[in-house]
């Protein structure tokens, strides 16, 4: 199988992929003080919203500082991925040399509140976000379609013909071209991270390894160097701790093509990445040229994204029609409808507990909490409805449920 390598496993739980509607709530709220909430949907409450407005239908995926769950919401029934990281792990990491992962969490977050401004079609768009003593929460749209790596290791070579791929590059070329104009870089541009919507169209996701870089300034910071096959997703600069800029997102997204249109993975450390069997000269090209170890002849070098348009790969593509979403997706994005009996576990925030680990409230995040407009008036009804004591909070970071306060997302920030 040519997807038995290591960093290609999809991080998806097993079980059929479910669809659900889509979350179109528009307008940001920042989060500061003094804003006007506006109403008109189940989510728009000045109470906010936590976690036991929320049933678990099942896990999505898991991932080194936790777990994506799909959630319902109890009052309209709409459905969410809730993304959820554990303090504890976050917190040790700075015993292995990984200081900054709570400062990464934060900047997630911040950078996923500034994207709503931008109105990119091809960005996962986040709702809400908020924190309990153990665990961070964020409220993204759930993408029924999953990740485009999965999609990929079910066809029958493994591998999407050139316009399929083409397709996808594209839109991912147009959310990259977004952060990168407004000074971000997401520095883990691979197939695991770009989602499926219900239209079928395509959503960057995961801004955990994000980062802020205005202009074509570089950079020499970088995460734990990859290993092994790992290695290939990163150019030779950011290897070797050299200077690295926007281009590093092109040069994944290079990968990404040659992946899509072959169904394996790039040379590693060669100039020549290798065939792409059954391909145009120009999806050659675009690939040698994304790949190329020299940065400063690297396709995307220095300004990024924006760079890749005007590439041979692209030229019978109309970009106001792709961003406007007027061209048809491939088959791959279909959609599969969920399941109206889908099953809710009873205390499942519980069960993925940290048992015997006697976490604190020791790194809470100030300005975390956020939510955006449009977000639960109905729950204000919901809890009044409910007892007027304190109301439960689930413990997510260990067994107990004696925690008798929750962490509410509200119109304030912290």
């Amino acid at each position: 199988m040519m997807f038995n390598i290591p960093g290609l496993q999809s991080r998806s739980a097993q079980g059929p992929p479910g669809a659900g509607r889509s979350c179109g709530l528009p307008n940001l709220l920042s989060g500061r003080r003094g804003q006007q909430l506006e109403c008109g949907s189940p989510l728009s409450s000045p109470r906010g919203v936590c976690r036991d407005d929320f049933q678990v239908v099942r896990v999505l995926g898991r991932g080194g500082f936790g777990e994506v769950k799909l959630v319902r919401h109890v009052k309209d029934g709409q459905v969410y991925a809730m993304k959820t990281m554990d303090k504890a792990e976050l917190h040790e990491r700075k015993h292995v040399g990984d200081a900054r992962a709570g400062e990464r969490a934060q900047a997630e977050r911040d950078i996923c509140v500034e994207a709503r401004q931008w109105r990119c079609p091809f960005i996962l768009e986040m709702f809400a976000a908020f924190q309990t003593e153990e665990k961070l929460y964020y409220l993204f749209e759930y993408c029924p379609g999953g990740e485009l790596l999965e999609h990929l290791c079910r066809c029958e070579r493994q591998a999407f013909d050139e316009l399929t791929a083409r397709f996808y590059t594209a839109e991912a070329c147009l959310a990259l071209e977004h952060l990168h104009s407004h000074g971000v870089v997401h520095r883990d541009v691979r197939l695991e991270n770009l989602l499926l919507a219900h239209d079928g169209h395509l959503k960057l996701a995961d801004f955990g390894l994000a980062k802020r870089l205005p202009g074509d300034a570089a950079s020499r910071s970088s995460v734990a160097r990859p290993e092994g096959y790992g290695q290939v997703f990163y150019p030779p600069e950011f290897l070797q701790g050299c200077e690295y800029g926007k281009d590093l997102d092109c040069w994944q997204l290079g990968t990404a093509a040659f992946l899509m249109m072959t169904g394996t993975l790039p040379q590693l450390g060669a100039d020549d990445p290798g065939d792409v069997p059954g391909c145009s000269p120009a999806a050659v090209s675009f690939c040698r040229e994304a790949l190329r170890p020299e940065r400063a002849r690297r396709l995307g070098f220095p300004s990024g994204a924006a760079m890749l348009r005007d590439h041979g790969f692209f030229q019978d593509l109309c970009w106001d029609r792709l961003a406007a979403k007027s061209i048809d997706p491939p088959p791959v994005g279909a959609a599969v409808a969920v399941g109206a009996k889908a099953s809710v576990w009873s205390d499942a925030f519980a069960r993925d507990s940290l048992a015997g680990r006697g976490v604190v409230d020791f790194m809470r995040l100030r300005d975390f909490t956020w939510r955006a407009s449009n977000m639960l008036r109905s729950t204000l009804r919901l809890r009044s409805s409910r007892d007027s004591g304190p109301r439960r909070g689930f413990s997510t970071g260990s067994r107990s449920l004696a925690r008798q306060t929750c962490d509410t997302v509200t119109e304030e920030s912290e």
